[in-house]
């Protein structure tokens, strides 16, 4: 679990400390590989959630730069639904012949026992949801609405950054440590010579901090415990809970 974050220039300055470069030409690039280190190690608690409110032009808008992961796309305060209609990328050129695919309503059911006993269980309908005519797709770089203009507001994971506009690091020894190794291992494969480890030790060490990183920083606290256990005991799901931003 992380429940902190420092500046990249920590992971650096543990390079210089640890390994003893004799330049430091590799500071520069230490930035992008350790962005590179941090989507290997793969876990988004060292992401910051944020939202962008984007103006829609003929049917489309620019994604957020610092995007990372969407979670949500929200317009006129409700979740748009992501389309799945391969006509969509003309949603530009000509969206009277884009079929909507969630112009009906959507019907939750549960298999419901009988409250005054007996074996007389059936399925039930639960709640029924007025599915909205609206919905997005995306491109690479674009976010596309079935509607020409509007204001949505996108929801994601994005990677922060100090004052210094240097990345944010999750502030945990092991995935310190993992990320000084992947610099070690790409300044080796770009021709630095050092002189006590190879690359190859350099590649062990990274794929061995690597995989602790990933448990460290997946591990849930005590409140998350908690939380799986009620839901895998109950196993009442809230099914709602998308349309209400209640995840």
């Amino acid at each position: 679990m992380n429940y902190k974050l420092v500046s990249s220039k920590q992971v650096i300055a543990k390079v210089f400390r640890d390994l003893k470069p004799d330049n430091d030409s590799f500071v520069a690039d230490a930035l992008e590989w350790i962005g590179e280190g941090l989507e290997f190690i793969g876990v988004y608690s060292g992401l910051e959630q944020t939202f962008e409110d984007v103006t829609m032009v003929n049917f489309r808008a620019a994604l957020p730069c610092d995007l990372h992961l969407i979670s949500r796309v929200e317009y006129e305060g409700k979740s748009l639904r992501h389309g799945s209609n391969v006509q969509a990328h003309a949603l530009y050129k000509d969206a009277s012949a884009i079929t909507n695919p969630y112009a009906s309503d959507i019907v939750y059911t549960a298999f419901v026992t009988d409250p005054n006993g007996g074996n007389n269980a059936t399925f039930q309908q639960i709640t029924s949801v007025n599915s909205s005519d609206d919905f997005y797709v995306l491109n690479p770089g674009v976010v596309s609405t079935s509607f020409e203009t509007g204001t949505v507001r996108i929801h994601y994971m994005a990677i922060p950054l100090d004052d210094n506009n240097f990345p944010m690091v999750p502030d945990n020894a092991t995935a310190k440590e993992a990320l000084g190794w992947y610099i070690l291992r790409q300044m080796i494969m770009g021709g630095y010579k050092h002189p006590i480890f190879s690359w190859e030790v350099a590649h062990t060490f990274w794929e061995s901090y690597c995989g602790k990183a990933q448990n460290d920083l997946m591990f849930p606290n005590p409140d998350k415990l908690e939380n799986f256990r009620d839901m895998w005991v109950n196993l009442i799901p809230d099914v709602d809970a998308y349309k209400s931003f209640d995840i």
